[in-house]
């Protein structure tokens, strides 16, 4: 609580993925995924600003727990003296499985890096490209 207001320190959320055709009082769900954001405050001339989120994410096979991929992002916020928002930036990693919508399947990924773009519009933080980029091989993915 900053000046008699709350603010959100952490959220999370679990969300059950099912396919078109599939019943979510019968089916199981093909994918699980669940996340969490850690938020952090600061005072900047005198006004409460979002300075850092901490994002961590991560899906997986319900029939099968060992086929699980993660993500983490760390957002940055930086502020001018007048306390208006002036940069967003963004970075992070990941690994693990990933689910193939296309072939129906988890397939292990290598280890990536994770660099978010942002610009900042009227006082808004608008994203503008997320790039991975294979930690083994160097190629970019988007």
């Amino acid at each position: 609580i900053m000046y008699d207001q709350a603010y959100a320190q952490k959220t999370t959320s679990q969300t059950d993925i099912f396919r078109a055709n599939q019943d979510p009082a019968q089916d199981d769900p093909y994918m699980t995924q669940e996340s969490a954001v850690e938020y952090t405050y600061d005072l900047r001339n005198n006004i409460v600003r979002l300075i850092k989120t901490a994002e961590s994410s991560s899906s997986y096979d319900p029939a099968d727990d060992s086929k699980k991929g993660a993500e983490t992002i760390t957002t940055d916020y930086t502020y001018n003296t007048c306390g208006n928002l002036t940069a967003v930036s963004g970075s992070g990693s990941g690994g693990g499985y990933k689910y193939d919508e296309t072939q129906r399947l988890w397939l292990e990924t290598d280890d990536y890096d994770i660099t978010v773009s942002y610009e900042v519009k009227l006082g808004k933080a608008e994203l503008i490209e997320k790039t991975i980029k294979d930690k083994k091989e160097g190629a970019d993915e988007e």
